[in-house]
This record gives structure tokens, sequence and C-alpha cells, in this order.
């Protein structure tokens, strides 16, 4: 039993560590060994979701402290995250734009001018690039969830506007289907994504709820189906 363990934590990290890599940068005047994970959309979008990440997960504020043309860099000193430490740490950020994608990058330093790294502390070095894989699910569940919010208002709106007019039946219903098939489209991409990041954070309670809103996710749509095309 204890060697499937090993061989699954084995193959788990294996899973992160290609997607999280390691890089050198700058923030500011100093140059840290950073985690780094790489997310598909603009850089406006992830850094409105990177601070709300750590609110909402960590209560924690990350504060912008430099702006080059590189990128977004942020500052969160002497924090707590007993998750990696139970000693308080400096946490560095930066978010730098690579046209449709960015670049994610995080550094833990308990002491100034250095950074964790997996061969000075193992354990804390696994639990930060952890947080990174937790932000990856964290930003795309948030993201194709404001992509499926939205495409069911454009939904109704079409619903509504194919009531107005008779004439307009024929192509109202054509739109309705192309939602549809939006909708059904940004669910596999959840689900794709929620695969890629793996559910090994999550906790039982966690799991509970996510279940229960793809349950009613699931009946919503299933309802709006019946509702609009009668089947």
């Amino acid at each position: 039993m204890k060697y499937l363990l090993s061989v699954f934590c084995c193959l788990y990290f294996i899973s992160l560590s290609a997607q999280v890599t390691v890089q050198s940068i700058d923030y500011k005047k100093q140059s840290l060994e950073s985690l780094q994970v790489e997310i598909d959309a603009e850089k406006d979008l992830v850094e409105d979701l990177w601070d709300d990440f750590w609110d909402d997960r960590y209560n924690i504020d990350v504060d912008k402290f430099d702006n080059d043309k590189r990128g977004t860099a942020y500052l969160a000193e002497q924090v707590s995250v007993p998750l990696i430490s139970v000693k308080n740490f400096d946490l560095y950020s930066k978010i730098e734009d690579r046209g449709n994608k960015s670049n994610v990058s995080m550094a833990v330093s308990f002491a100034e001018g250095s950074a964790i790294n997996k061969r000075s502390n193992a354990e804390a070095y696994d639990a930060a690039e952890a947080i990174m894989m937790e932000f990856r699910t964290y930003f795309y569940t948030r993201y194709f969830d404001d992509k499926l919010n939205e495409a069911r208002d454009q939904l109704t709106d079409i619903r509504d506007d194919s009531q107005d007019a008779n004439e307009d039946a024929i192509k109202a219903r054509e739109k309705i289907e192309k939602y549809e098939d939006k909708i059904a489209k940004l669910q596999r991409k959840i689900e794709k994504e929620r695969e890629k990041a793996g559910d090994e954070f999550e906790t039982a309670e966690e799991k509970s709820r996510r279940a229960k809103e793809l349950e009613e996710r699931i009946r919503s749509i299933e309802e709006m189906r019946a509702r609009y095309l009668g089947k």
C-alpha cells in the first residue's frame, strides 16, 4: 500500500512539474528563483483574479509595488500560510503579459534577497507549487463560470427577442442553438481544465460543494433546453 501511495505521489508531482516551471524573475531591484505557471488569458484579467484568489483562499492582500515593461510585481510582507510554513515570510509575485496569455510567477522569501527552492526547502517548495496549481484551477473555474453566465444571459436576451416578433422566430432559434452549443463547449473546457489540475487539494467539503454546484448547473441547462426547444 505504501508503495502504491509513493508511486501515486510521484506521478502526481511529475504532473505538477509539467505545468509549473522554475524561472529567475526580477522583482524591482532583486532577482529571485520563482515558480511560474502559464495562464491562457490576458494580463488584466489574470491580475484581478490573482488578487481575489489570495483574498478568498488565504485572507492575504497582495499589493502592487512595481511595474516595468515585463509586467506587474506584487509583494505581501510577513504573511502566514501554514500550508507552506509555520514561519511568516515575504510573498513576491509577478504577472507578465504574453499577448493572449500571461505568466504568473511566485517566490517565497524567508530572508531578503533569497527564495526557497527544491534543494533548500523541499516541503515548503512543494506546498508553494501546489498553491500555484490551486490558483490555476481557481482561475479557470471563475473564468469559464463567468463565460457560462454571459452565454446564459445572451441566451435569455435572444429568447426574449424571439417572442417580440414572429417573423424573427427562425433566426432567434438559430441563435439559441448557437449559444446552447457555446455553453456546451465552455462546460467541456471547464471539465478539461479540472482534469488537468486534478482535485487532490480539494477538501471533502469543497468537493461536495462543487458537486452540488455542477448538479445545479446541469439541471439549469437541461431545464432551459426543455423550455426553449420543447425536448
